[in-house]
């Protein structure tokens, strides 16, 4: 009988109330701010972590997850009784941690006679756009679905698990080496705001706009562009520090001009906001789907 458990590195921003019903297993990114080190999803708490971000000179140091952490966690999975494994970490196209773990899973195989059926599957995304499917697919472990099933549904979802992201402060970008400090500096003076398109371990520039009020109508108009059914699917607004007032608002006009299914919130975890900056909102939705070579 398969006894599954998804592994995924804490970037996922699955947070740790979701993780206690069901076989969900973090590895945790650590991060380093003025010579003290945290891991992430253990050691810190977000809504802190967005406050402390916005008195730093500099952005905080992080450190990729090593083959070693993912082999302790497989050795300890087979001890648990697991025979199936679904590893999900951060897209290639921002980290090495996939790598990390086809490597540990290959020492599991030299050095410790395997044990496990492991499927290490590149998430193409990142925040909670891949958290959500490794969460769906943990409820549909938990409820009797085949390993091979769960594993294609993820390939299936992945080209069309896409967001539209937008920030309130371009200085994050700029500590980032994203735009240029005079840019930045240009963008801050005349109001803003860049809107980019994430998928398939792609952010796209799609828009500028000028002006806070200008961003969520704007948003709203292009996602008609992408969304693809909107009325029969589930769709998530990741938030950062951003005003209360705002992501109601926010809420209320996603529901009432793209009429999803159902819209749910969903915090952004510290390692992600060190990237976007902590004054950011993004709207994740299931897109057209998009083809590698595009």
């Amino acid at each position: 009988m398969e006894k599954i458990v998804f592994m995924l590195d804490s970037p996922c921003d699955i947070t740790p109330e979701q993780t206690k019903d069901l076989d969900i297993r973090i590895a945790p990114v650590t991060v380093t701010v003025n010579g003290i080190t945290r891991r992430d999803f253990y050691d810190i708490k977000r809504e802190d972590f967005w406050k402390e971000l916005q008195t730093l000179p500099e952005l905080p140091k992080t450190a990729m997850i090593s083959p070693e952490t993912f082999l302790e966690m497989f050795l300890k999975a087979k001890q648990d009784g697991f025979t199936h494994v679904i590893v999900m970490p951060l897209s290639t196209t921002a980290t090495g941690t996939f790598t990390s773990a086809t490597t540990a899973r290959a020492l599991l195989e030299e050095e410790h006679g395997g044990g496990l059926t492991i499927e290490v599957i590149d998430s193409r995304n990142y925040s909670y756009l891949y958290g959500r499917m490794a969460y769906e697919g943990a409820k549909m472990a938990r409820d009797g679905i085949a390993f091979d099933e769960i594993v294609k549904y993820i390939g299936d979802i992945i080209p069309r698990n896409q967001a539209l992201l937008w920030v309130y402060s371009l200085n994050f970008l700029k500590k980032s080496g994203r735009i240029t400090g005079m840019s930045a500096f240009v963008g801050e003076t005349l109001g803003i705001r860049p809107i980019l398109w994430i998928r398939d371990g792609l952010i796209t520039p799609v828009e500028k706009i000028r002006g806070d009020k200008n961003l969520i109508p704007k948003v709203i108009e292009i996602s008609k562009d992408y969304i693809d059914d909107p009325g029969n699917q589930d769709m998530i607004l990741l938030y950062a520090d951003v005003p209360e007032e705002e992501i109601a608002r926010c809420e209320s006009m996603v529901l009432e001009r793209i009429r999803p299914r159902s819209l749910t919130r969903h915090p952004i975890g510290a390692v992600i906001s060190i990237n976007t900056g902590p004054n950011a909102l993004a709207l994740v939705f299931n897109g057209h789907p998009v083809a590698r070579d595009e």
